[in-house]
């Protein structure tokens, strides 16, 4: 099979982006995902305005997956029905994806498969999105209530998010769903209080469930950090996830970024910088770069000069530091 797919991509672009995408939305239906997310998911890879009409329910996402005000679509948009009355549509653009016919098609399908499932197992996952969901306005407070009251959860205590692989699973009184996110699927879930998580994910800060958008942000965070397969808390960031959050928010890329992947382009790598952000010493940054300690202690002011900025005085480690963690969480391109 693998080299009949092999064989597929080589010959016929075209199918092979279809089989993929035919692939993966088999994969989040394996993993349960919810409609709301489902939609989101869509709209992303399909790149897109995509939106959903069941009855009163209706839902619109913008290309980039964020939630929009519903609109009624243009005459002749594509259109695949999902169950009578109830059906899905998109707005092909100049951006829209090679492959967002079968993307339409497969969203259509894993819906009505959603759908005919056990509704109480639907409400648990549905709930769990909307605590979860970093877009919903503050008039939405009423809706987290009656989530978190689904999913049992004390108003007065704190809970933590975990963001983890697609396929790992939780025990079943912990509530998990498959969310959609910039950086493709990724399993969400609420940590208990006083509960710990020794598996790899990446562990949100504490917040009481109506805040719990914010836990998982910063789970996201940590699992980009974690390198999606490590163990990583949002909370041993302290202040520096203020930073991250403001420097992702704001879309500006800042120039301390052009500027390492210039120094990584030449003799620099990875690990040394981070030893030297990390405040090691000399030689234990020359044993890393397999150099004697006084050719790393010459290299030190010429990396100074290729920075800009004194890097091994205490704000220069920091601004590297943080320099470093910009690169780990820069968005992945679908």
């Amino acid at each position: 099979m693998k080299e009949l797919v092999g064989r597929l991509i080589a010959s016929d672009p075209v199918a092979s982006e279809e089989l993929r995408i035919i692939q993966h939305f088999d994969q989040l239906v394996r993993g349960k995902m919810g409609v709301g997310s489902l939609l989101r998911e869509a709209a992303m890879v399909s790149r897109s305005t995509l939106g959903y009409v069941n009855g009163p329910r209706r839902l619109q996402f913008s290309s980039t997956g964020l939630p929009v005000r519903y609109r009624n679509p243009d005459p002749g948009v594509p259109r695949v029905e999902v169950t009578t009355g109830a059906g899905v549509w998109l707005e092909v653009g100049a951006a829209s994806a090679p492959g967002h016919r079968m993307v339409l098609d497969r969203v259509a399908l894993a819906i009505e498969i959603t759908e005919g499932r056990d509704p109480e197992e639907n409400r648990l996952h549905t709930a769990l999105e909307v605590l979860l969901s970093t877009d919903a306005a503050g008039d939405e407070s009423e809706a987290r209530w009656a989530a978190a009251a689904r999913l049992h959860l004390d108003p007065e205590a704190k809970y933590r998010a975990v963001a983890s692989a697609v396929g790992q699973e939780w025990p079943p009184r912990w509530p998990s769903a498959l969310m959609a996110t910039p950086w493709g699927p990724v399993r969400g879930a609420v940590l208990q209080p006083d509960t710990s998580w020794d598996a790899a994910g990446g562990i949100g800060v504490p917040t009481s469930p109506l805040a719990l958008q914010h836990s998982w942000r910063s789970a996201l965070f940590a699992w980009r950090l974690s390198g999606q397969g490590g163990r990583f808390s949002a909370e041993s960031l302290g202040p520096l996830l203020t930073v991250l959050e403001a420097a992702e928010s704001s879309g500006w890329i800042h120039p301390d970024r052009g500027v390492i992947e210039g120094v990584l382009a030449r003799n620099w790598s990875i690990a040394e910088l981070q030893a030297i952000a990390d405040g090691a010493s000399v030689r234990a940054i020359a044993s890393a770069a397999g150099l004697h300690h006084s050719t790393v202690q010459l290299h030190l002011p010429r990396l100074s000069a290729a920075l800009g900025f004194d890097v091994v005085s205490p704000i220069g480690r920091i601004r590297l530091q943080i320099g470093l963690l910009l690169r780990r969480i820069e968005p992945t391109a679908r």
